[in-house]
């Protein structure tokens, strides 16, 4: 079951994957695309945008609502 934050931060992801020029969704990504596209959305999402910085845990977050959509997909 997606939650509304799952679908947020998928939604957020893939807002970010259409800025790297990037329309697949998330689940039709390689592991190793996968793998790098979060790694520059970590990157680049570790600020809020009143410019104060996510603690890790919700980075954390951000990497669990992926693995909770994915998990629905059966990848």
């Amino acid at each position: 079951m997606k939650t509304p934050k799952t679908k947020q931060d998928v939604a957020l992801f893939h807002e970010f994957l259409v800025f790297k020029g990037e329309m697949r969704q998330i689940d039709e990504l390689t592991p190793q695309e996968l793998n790098k596209f979060l790694s520059e959305f970590l990157t680049m999402v570790h600020k809020k945008e009143d410019n104060e910085e996510y603690e890790p845990n919700s980075l954390r977050a951000f990497c669990t609502s992926f693995e909770r959509h994915l998990k629905t997909k059966k990848l």
